[in-house]
Order: structure tokens, then sequence, then C-alpha cells
């Protein structure tokens, strides 16, 4: 009878901690939804910021290619 009388006491406790993971759960989920949605933009601006490097001209006798690979060729 004790164990049982113990096992209904953790009930409550068990139940609250259960909701806060719920809740920790949603909002780890929306950061990760957030920050897939950051990087998805910054790949779009880094592709633009290559882009508009591409157009720059250092020098007649120097061509110079910004890639995918962020290497300079």
């Amino acid at each position: 009878m004790c164990q049982v009388n113990r096992v209904v006491d953790l009930v409550p406790t068990a139940t609250s901690l259960l909701e806060r993971l719920r809740v920790q759960a949603d909002r780890i989920r929306q950061l990760g939804s957030q920050l897939a949605a950051n990087i998805s933009s910054l790949r779009s601006q880094i592709d633009v910021a290559r882009d508009q490097a591409n157009l720059v001209s250092i020098s007649p006798c120097v061509k110079c290619r910004i890639v995918d690979t962020s290497t300079v060729r």
C-alpha cells in the first residue's frame, strides 16, 4: 500500500514535468524552423554578394571569378 501512495503522489509531478517538456519541445521546433529560414536567407544573400563581386573588375590583366566553393579563380 505504501508504494501505491508514493506513485499516486508522484503523478502530479510527472504530469507537470511532461507538460514542461512538451512546451520546451514546441519552442525548440520553432527555433529550428526559424534557424532553417535564416540559413536559407543567408545562402541567398551570399549568392547575391558572390554575383556582385564577380561584376567587379580588378584590372584588365587579372581575371577573377568567385565560385560556389568560395575560392578565387
